[in-house]
């Protein structure tokens, strides 16, 4: 069975959109390189630009962030 999935480029690497999830009107995405499984991230949207993602911005926010897109887990 086949899944679609979103893909995000950052610098020149293609990531898999694996999970996304809001909090405080903040949406947070788990990223995989389907080429390497080591290579994950955690990006949030950019208030600015909805569109877009970047880092976040220390460890109380990674917490938050995994929180949200892992409570089900």
């Amino acid at each position: 069975m086949e899944k679609e999935v979103e893909v995000i480029t950052i610098n020149g690497i293609d990531y898999m959109i694996m999970k996304e999830a809001e909090h405080n009107g903040i949406s947070y995405i788990f990223l995989s390189n389907p080429d390497d499984p080591k290579d994950m991230m955690i990006r949030k949207n950019s208030k600015e630009k909805p569109d877009e993602y970047g880092p976040l911005d220390n460890e109380e926010e990674f917490n938050k962030a995994c929180l949200a897109l892992f409570k089900d887990i």
